[in-house]
């Protein structure tokens, strides 16, 4: 039998020593307030409610259709800063990923609809060449909409399963863009340096079924503990751990079927690829 490939042992053992859940919730609380009501100069939309097209846009592989805005948004967060959504920006009123919607439900409430306009700005399908697309960290930007459907009106359980929808399947990116717009939040990306990783865990190989049992585990905690958005961060930060540590393992056990069936490696297969096989 092959030698498995030394880079996924040790993708294996990165897991285990990468910082602790709670040390990044210190980080993160020392760093970040959140909006748990509306304030006069802070946790605030402004040019609030959104307004949008009654135009539908389809796009590709996506559930529900796209309607772009037709005012400019802002929103205020706890720290003031001043966050962005243009004229134009395309949303389907949701921003929970599609494996979730079963769970959390139609996503498309009015209460919803200025946090997920907001978010789709800085990460959604369709505005890649928008003014604030990816201009801050998927961290800061998935905490922006936590903090948007708090000042919205959603209670704080069901915007806590809507932030934990997000944070174990929502996009992630490492490499931030420079806003062309005349405004941007005031972001610290070296603060997040540390965080494991910056793909999204569908992307490397988390399954739905795997990400539907993380969910009802970040359900039960927030039902059960009724944590702060820190102690929920940090709990969701560890179930990732695991998940990454259950899909190596899986690949893992895949190589060695695989190299059993296959001793002399003609197909070239490579465990460490989430498809298994070279291009």
């Amino acid at each position: 039998m092959r030698l498995l490939s030394s880079s996924l042992v040790l993708a294996l053992s990165a897991c285990s020593i990468a910082q602790t859940p709670q040390d990044y919730a210190a980080k993160i609380s020392s760093q970040r307030a959140s909006c748990e009501a509306r304030a006069s100069s802070q946790c605030n939309f402004i040019n609030s409610p959104v307004r949008l097209s009654s135009k539908e846009i389809i796009l590709p592989n996506r559930a529900l259709p796209f309607y772009a805005t037709q005012n400019d948004l802002n929103f205020i967060d706890a720290k003031t800063t001043k966050w962005t959504a243009p004229r134009d920006t395309l949303t389907d009123g949701a921003s929970i990923p599609r494996v979730f919607i079963k769970v959390i439900g139609d996503p498309r409430s009015r209460e919803f609809l200025n946090a997920a306009t907001m978010h789709d700005a800085y990460c959604g399908r369709g505005n890649e060449n928008g003014q604030y697309y990816h201009v801050a960290p998927w961290q800061s930007v998935h905490r922006m909409f936590y903090d948007g459907l708090r000042v919205g009106g959603t209670p704080a359980t069901k915007a806590k399963l809507m932030y934990a929808a997000v944070y174990l399947a929502g996009p992630r990116w490492s490499k931030l863009r420079k806003s062309t717009g005349k405004t941007a939040p005031t972001t610290n990306a070296g603060a997040f340096a540390k965080q494991q990783t910056n793909k999204s865990l569908p992307d490397q190989g988390v399954t739905d079924s795997q990400l539907l049992g993380a969910l009802a585990a970040a359900k039960n905690f927030i039902v059960t503990t009724n944590p702060s958005i820190d102690a929920l961060e940090a709990f969701l930060t560890k179930t990732e751990q695991k998940l990454l540590r259950n899909a190596i393992q899986n690949r893992l056990d895949e190589a060695e079927e695989h190299n059993a069936e296959d001793p002399a490696g003609s197909t070239g297969y490579n465990p460490v690829s989430p498809g298994g096989a070279f291009p």
